[in-house]
Formats: structure tokens, sequence, C-alpha cells
């Protein structure tokens, strides 16, 4: 509920002071769940997530940011009587306890002063959380609200893939693998198109499935001559090795970009090949001993966004017919470049108008900001996604 009710603006952490750390432009906040179905409240209960808070307090002091911190905690036997605010009191008594027969006082130990704990209570606020069964609906209920979807889709489709995400983000070591903004989580859940595609291609067939989709990337006008056009090749769909995406992409480029019969002004194909710099250079060798000439910014030796940017330098005449300037030579006919160097320089690159992703699976994290200019395709193969994109 944290990353759905997050600012457009802030960023999520999770697992990282706290349960959830939220980040804003000028703001931050910690939050701690404490979930205790049985039990009533005490300051003992709430004693091991406060000390963390503080540690984290103290350590976020330092650094010079005052984040706020809010602990969640739900007492089934107590609801309605957990105290939003302490008092340096109750706080020193939550904070004294015994052990092995001895009275423990955790901030005298720690030689933590008054002004300290005071600084701390007035950035601190427990609330008091609903039971899970209603946590459950309030979430499922947020997802129908922001996706403008059914409640049974919002609990069949999206809530479970919410917990899934949300788990993978919290066992995953690196922290920058931690961090999500609410339309991350909302790109990574949404699997209406993948299911979408499997329903229509089995009850429809996959002929009708195959001119769906094609209505659908020319609603997007996905091959406008003078538009930079990207496909997005999945891992899932490389059945047939490096060959076989080769053999793909080759035939695409010679409907979409063939010499001798395409006008000037038209942008060669860009391909992103999801996987490392190895695994694409095997589709480009391919490639180039088929005679198709590309560019990939010398990805191999040290990619250049602008090498990767410049246009082809071609050769052009007049069409015999007055049907304006063609080109009949270029420097490449295609660009193509590994998902490895499109993840770490995309931002350097110009803007796509227009973004074929041709998926067996999720949307690749560094792919799910690229909003409207997208369009998700979930095709059996490469031989469905090029009847697909294919004009005829």
């Amino acid at each position: 509920m944290e990353v759905l009710s997050a600012a457009e603006t802030e960023e999520v952490i999770v697992e990282r002071l706290e349960d959830i750390d939220v980040r804003g432009v000028d703001s931050y906040r910690a939050t701690q769940c404490k979930y205790l179905p049985s039990k009533k409240y005490s300051p003992a209960l709430v004693r091991e997530p406060i000390i963390l808070m503080i540690q984290g307090f103290i350590a976020a002091g330092a650094s010079g940011i005052a984040p706020s911190y809010r602990l969640y905690i739900h007492c089934a036997e107590d609801s309605g009587r957990v105290p939003e605010r302490l008092t340096l009191e109750e706080l020193k008594r939550a904070l004294t306890f015994k052990k092995d027969g001895l009275t423990r006082v955790w901030h005298e130990e720690e030689g933590i002063p008054d002004e300290v704990l005071e600084a701390f209570l007035a950035k601190f606020r427990m609330l008091e959380g609903p039971e899970y069964g209603l946590q459950q609906a309030n979430v499922i209920d947020e997802l129908r609200r922001v996706l403008g979807c059914s409640t049974v889709d919002a609990d069949i489709l999206y809530y479970n893939n919410a917990l899934r995400v949300v788990l993978e983000l919290s066992t995953t070591d690196d922290e920058n693998r931690r961090r999500v903004t609410r339309r991350d989580l909302l790109a990574r859940i949404s699997v209406r198109e993948r299911l979408f595609s499997e329903w229509y291609r089995l009850a429809r067939g996959s002929e009708r499935f195959t001119k769906e989709m094609r209505k659908q990337v020319a609603a997007r006008r996905a091959f406008h001559p003078q538009a930079i056009n990207y496909i997005f090749i999945s891992q899932g769909l490389m059945t047939g090795g490096p060959s076989g995406v080769a053999g793909f992409i080759s035939r695409i480029v010679s409907e979409r970009y063939p010499l001798g019969k395409v006008l000037h002004t038209t942008l060669p194909l860009t391909f992103v090949v999801e996987g490392g710099i190895s695994e694409a250079n095997s589709v480009k060798r391919i490639l180039l001993e088929r005679g198709l000439r590309l560019t990939d910014g010398w990805e191999n030796i040290g990619f250049s966004p602008a090498v990767f940017d410049s246009p082809p330098v071609i050769n052009r005449r007049q069409h015999p017919r007055g049907a304006g300037e063609h080109v009949v030579a270029a420097s490449y006919s295609a660009r193509i470049v590994s998902s490895e160097t499109f993840e770490k320089r995309h931002a350097e690159l110009r803007r796509p108008d227009s973004f074929l992703l041709l998926l067996s699976s999720d949307v690749p994290a560094f792919l799910r900001r690229a909003g409207d200019k997208v369009l998700e395709l979930f095709p059996r193969d490469l031989t469905e996604a090029e009847q697909i994109l294919s004009k005829n």
C-alpha cells in the first residue's frame, strides 16, 4: 500500500534501514510494520522496532538527513488503544527491560542523551494498522482504483503479482534493485496484455490473433518512415539461436528498408537484442556475413551514443516513375544493440517515437518507464512476430 500511495516523485526502498523507506524530492520517511494478531499493546512489544528506528535516526542525522518515522502496529486484543505519540518517559520505559535477571536501560548503555530521544519523538508516530484481511481488501480496492479494472481482476490478476514483485524486491541483495516507484510497480504487475494474448490466441486461433496484433501495430504508427522506431527482442523468443534472430531481423529490414525502393527520408529500424554484448555480437556477425550493413555505435569497444544516433550516409536517385528520391546505397540499413548496453546508455540516445516489445514474459525493468511509446506484444515465437510486423 505504501508503494501504491506514493507520489509520482517518490521512490520506495524495500528492506533498507526499515521495512520501507520512502524518499521524495524534499522528504524522507521510514516505516516499520509489526503485526500481533493475538496480543495486547504494551511498550515492550514495540521496543525492538523502536530501537532500530532510533539507531537509524542517529545515523541519518550524521548524514544531514531528517527522516520521519512511522510504526504501524496491529494488536487484535487492543484495537483502538495504540497511542500515536509517546512521551519521553513512556519511551524510556519501553527501552528498559530485564535480561538474564538484570535490568537493562538501553538508551543509557548506548549513551543517548534525552535531547536526542526528544528529537526522535518529534519525528516518530505510531499508527494502528488494520487486521490482515482488511489490509488485503484495502490493497485490492486501491489496485482496482488506480488500474481502472474490476475488483475480480484486481484480486485475481494483480494482487498476487504485486506480492510477488515486493517479495522479489525484499530478497535482492543489491539495494539499487530494491528501489521501486509507483509507476514501476504498476508496470511490473500489469499482466493483462500477456494474458489477453494467450487467451485470444487460444480462443480465436493464431490467424485472428495475428490480425488483431497487426491492427494494434498500425494504430500506433509503429513503422512511420520518418520516426525513430525500436524493436526489442526478448530472450524467450530466441529459440532458434543467433541464426534465427538474424534471419528475423534481415527479413524485417528487407521489407521495411529495401534499398532501391525506400524513400531517402526513411530512417532504418533499431533492434535491441536482450542479453549481453557477446550474445548481440553473435547475431551481428551472422548479419554481416549475410551482407546486411549495420551500426552498433561501436558497442564492442566502447559505445558511442553520437555514432549510434548518426543517420546513415546514403546514395539516392530519382525514382523513374517520379515517386521521389529513393535510397540505392546506405552505410547501414539497421541499428542493433544489446540490452546490456541499451540499459546503461539509453538516456543518452534520441528518444524513440515507437517501441515494439516482442516479449515472452514480463517487461524488463529498464523498459518500464518508456510510457505511451511502448506496445507490448506476446507472439508465440519469432515466426509469429514476423507475421505481425510484416506489411502483407
